[in-house]
């Protein structure tokens, strides 16, 4: 499964899912595990827990953001599940526990 989501000039984001079916209107990201690129780099990676309303998410030191210098930004998430050669974290305190020196740790909770 991939994901993009594009961020124009007038800074307007354009989200686009491989899968139609989110598993909550409320979260951006379906349960799982995602490597996220920028231009074919990984420029970061995200986890959502089965259970509970909340997101991690880490961007690396060479996540790109959306701004006057760089106007288009594509972002691609790439779901990884368990038993490929990507490890796969089991629960999101071993995702933080992995969170990289000089890296950007967003923790999304669903507000109800």
């Amino acid at each position: 499964m991939s994901d993009e989501m594009n961020v124009s000039e007038e800074g307007q984001v354009q989200y686009q899912r491989a899968s139609s079916l989110l598993s909550a209107p409320d979260q951006q990201i379906d349960p799982g595990y995602f490597l996220l690129f920028q231009e074919g780099t990984q420029v970061g990676r995200a986890f959502r827990p089965a259970q509970g309303g909340e997101e991690h998410w880490e961007l690396f030191r060479s996540y790109k953001w959306p701004s006057e210098r760089n106007p288009n930004v594509t972002l691609r998430l790439e779901y990884k599940k368990q038993g490929t050669s990507v490890p796969v974290p089991r629960d999101a305190k071993e995702f933080v526990a992995g969170i990289t020196s000089g890296s950007t740790y967003l923790h999304m909770r669903a507000v109800v």
